[in-house]
């Protein structure tokens, strides 16, 4: 396994406990909306902004959050979470893209 295989592995990981580990802090409506308006955008961008400023831009970052938010949907929420798969997925571009800049600098 070479060092990018392992980088990948490495994010998937961070990114599953993003997605599947916050959503066990949910006790009620206030602290899901916490969770799921706050924290884990801030740290889907945050994650992402330093993947990228570390390795460059990946498509493979913004695609693992999507994928593991989709994951969640059927163990924490309904089907009404849906359309944020596609926020977490501009919210991984975003981070991508800002710490892409940060790194020409």
């Amino acid at each position: 396994m070479n060092s990018k295989q392992k980088d990948a592995f490495a994010q998937a990981a961070i990114l599953g406990v993003i997605f599947l580990g916050l959503p066990l802090l949910i006790r009620d409506t206030g602290s899901g909306m916490i969770v799921l308006l706050s924290a884990m955008p801030l740290l889907c961008i945050g994650f992402s902004c330093l993947s990228a400023w570390r390795n460059g831009f990946q498509w493979h970052v913004p695609l693992m959050a999507a994928g593991w938010f989709l994951v969640s949907i059927p163990l924490f929420y309904n089907a009404t979470a849906l359309p944020y798969t596609a926020a977490f997925f501009l919210l991984g571009c975003l981070g991508q893209a800002l710490g892409a800049a940060l790194r020409r600098r």
